[in-house]
């Protein structure tokens, strides 16, 4: 974990690679750890920080910043087939994802819907296969009373992969008797056969929200 005097240095690092970054290849990579920087404190954090410590830093612009290096980052070294930093890019995407939508949901639950549908659209642009987190934007935007990100959202909603070839999938808890969805069907499939707490799999093409 990443202390206080690791973050200083960082930071005194990459003020000298701002400095001696002229290449296209030292401007990417200066690029690329600038917006490494919100994460890295995070880490600092540690797992047990509270979620307004993560709502801090986490913000929409550094969400958006982040997918925005990322993309060109590892575009850069697609081009030169140097994969420096995109495994790296792929595991932080995929441990950061969840304490970002955990964020996102808090604010929903604070009825924060403002900061919510912003969180949960940047949350979208970083992993765009994952379009119910649009769909939350959406949602939160019209509670919000943002209406025209709203239109904005569900329209592309209307065009997405999402809706127009995803599935959701839901099974009844044993012990509430209440229907829940499920991740995955790997998941779902995982909770009926292994662990025996889920009964009942039932599957719901998202095409079927589209209106006529």
């Amino acid at each position: 974990m990443p202390t206080a005097s690791d973050i200083e240095k960082y930071k005194e690092a990459l003020s000298i690679l701002k400095s001696n970054a002229t290449l296209e290849e030292d401007i990417i990579y200066y690029n690329f750890y600038k917006a490494m920087l919100p994460t890295t404190i995070l880490a600092a954090k540690g797992p047990k920080a509270p979620v307004l410590e993560y709502q801090k830093i986490l913000t929409p612009d550094a969400i958006k910043e982040y997918v925005k290096v990322t993309n060109e980052t590892i575009a850069f070294e697609t081009k030169t087939g140097k994969k420096l930093v995109t495994d790296a890019i792929l595991q932080k995407t995929a441990t950061i994802k969840p304490i970002i939508r955990n964020a996102a949901l808090d604010y929903n639950e604070k009825k924060k819907y403002e900061e919510g549908y912003q969180l949960f659209y940047a949350l979208y642009l970083l992993d765009k296969t994952d379009g119910s987190n649009l769909e939350n934007a959406a949602i939160l935007a019209i509670q919000s009373q943002n209406y025209s990100d709203a239109i904005v959202f569900y329209e592309e909603v209307l065009q997405s992969d999402y809706l127009l070839n995803g599935v959701v999938y839901y099974a009844v808890n044993k012990a509430t008797g209440q229907e829940e969805i499920m991740p995955s069907r790997a998941t779902r499939s995982d909770f009926i056969n292994k662990f025996s707490t889920h009964e009942k799999p039932r599957d719901e093409k998202n095409i079927l929200k589209k209106p006529g």
